[in-house]
């Protein structure tokens, strides 16, 4: 291999192996829009880099030395390659947002379910023109068994990676008004060309490509229309679905990249940024119930701060991750009820408090949405249970306050007081009365 320094073109798209060259020698200096994109182009490097170890040339002692600098080199960097590689893999993963409050006890609150609604926008893959068939995904709408109210959030990608790749071959196959315009390079409209396998491009062609403004149709009836770089659609375009889901945005190497909005045919649409077909960055999302989202993205997830409304006003305002609502945050129901604190897979887990709009009210620990631990529950009229939980209701020992200077010092089980303690069971349990003692002065 030519070990010589290559001068990298910001503007140009590099074969595999001038990758390799690059990344080997000057990994450093690649434009980081150059780097690779799409799994192929991993893959395609990866292989070539296997290669070069085979192929190197032993025989003599000083390029075996060259063999062995080199075979360290590409060592390096396979851990790259593979970290993008479960990167790429990752992109794949399309979770559903599945948001729940669980009842506390009966005298506490009604139980309240948010079902889940997983809207799944793919745009279906244009495979190349050597007898492969397009892989259909199409979008479809689940909702939670448990429920017939749709209240969730949306998990949206867009798989548009290779949407044409290697469409058109340098072959007797190729049309000729196509053969026409190879090794020049000067863009040449020409009028609507047939393809082998029945898609259609109409507009402009340079070096045997398509790059420029185009059109292109697919034989069941979806169509892309916009710019076109060195066969793939880099710029601007529209891609629309047969079945009227519409893509309106910014495009790089035929992937959604940049800003763009999504509308499927029955009023769900999303607005915002997108990286590698996924919604990456701030976007806002609504639904045809009215329902909406707004925050951040990662990787096509909800991930960091977001605001979610539901169409009977309820609204959650906090941390998501990977569709799922995790961290601190607060809920509000439409009754006035309001929860603010830590939440974990879309549960009330870790400190928080509950407040009723007729001034009941919670504080203390939580456990997959139900009381666990310490806590504090207020009845709003002056008394006040200070003690132990255990899977949402009164459970080991608690103090019962009448008002702010009578109280009762008991035991709880299943939510049932058991017994009054006498002094000397006080005076027995008087560590474990001051812990709960000390609730009183959480400020939450």
């Amino acid at each position: 291999m030519n070990c010589a320094p290559i001068e990298l073109n910001p503007s140009a798209i590099y074969s595999p192996s001038v990758y390799i060259q690059a990344l080997l020698i000057h990994r450093d200096q690649i434009p980081q829009n150059e780097i690779p994109q799409t799994s192929y182009q991993k893959n395609e490097i990866k292989h070539a880099c296997e290669q070069q170890i085979v192929v190197l040339d032993c025989k003599k002692k000083k390029r075996a030395r060259k063999k062995k600098i080199r075979r360290k080199e590409i060592k390096l960097l396979m851990p790259e390659i593979d970290d993008y590689h479960k990167y790429i893999n990752n992109l794949d993963l399309m979770g559903q947002c599945k948001c729940a409050i669980a009842s506390c006890p009966k005298d506490d609150i009604d139980s309240i379910k948010i079902s889940s609604r997983s809207i799944q926008i793919s745009i279906k893959q244009h495979k190349n023109y050597q007898g492969q068939t397009s892989d259909h995904i199409e979008p479809h709408i689940q909702k939670d068994v448990d429920s017939g109210v749709i209240k969730n959030s949306i998990n949206s990608k867009i798989s548009i990676q290779e949407l044409s790749k290697n469409l058109i071959q340098t072959s007797k196959k190729m049309p000729d008004p196509v053969i026409q315009t190879l090794h020049s390079l000067e863009r040449k409209t020409l009028p609507l060309i047939q393809l082998p396998t029945g898609t259609q491009y109409e507009g402009e062609w340079m070096n045997g490509m398509r790059d420029g403004v185009g059109k292109q149709i697919w034989p069941d009836g979806s169509f892309y229309e916009g710019q076109w770089k060195l066969d793939r659609s880099n710029g601007h375009g529209k891609l629309v679905h047969a079945n009227g889901d519409i893509y309106d945005g910014e495009w790089i190497q035929d992937a959604a990249c940049g800003k763009g909005i999504y509308l499927r045919q029955n009023g769900a649409k999303y607005e915002g940024d997108w990286l590698n077909d996924c919604q990456h960055g701030k976007g806002f999302e609504t639904w045809p119930d009215g329902a909406y989202y707004q925050g951040d993205y990662k990787f096509g997830k909800k991930n960091g701060h977001g605001i979610l409304t539901f169409n009977d006003g309820a609204n959650y305002e906090g941390n998501f991750v990977d569709n799922e609502i995790s961290g601190n945050g607060t809920y509000k129901w439409p009754d006035g009820r309001i929860y603010v604190g830590y939440w974990q897979d879309n549960k009330m887990h870790g400190e928080g408090r509950l407040k009723w709009p007729d001034g009941k009210c919670y504080q203390g620990n939580y456990e997959n949405d139900k009381k666990q631990g310490n806590g504090i529950f207020d009845f709003g009229d002056g008394r006040k249970y200070i003690g132990t939980w255990n899977n949402g209701k009164q459970h080991g020992l608690g103090i019962y306050y009448y008002n702010e200077t009578q109280f009762k010092i008991g035991l709880w089980q299943e939510g049932q007081r058991t017994k009054w303690l006498n002094e000397k069971e006080i005076e027995d349990e008087k560590n474990s009365i001051s812990i709960l003692q000390n609730c009183q002065q959480i400020d939450f």
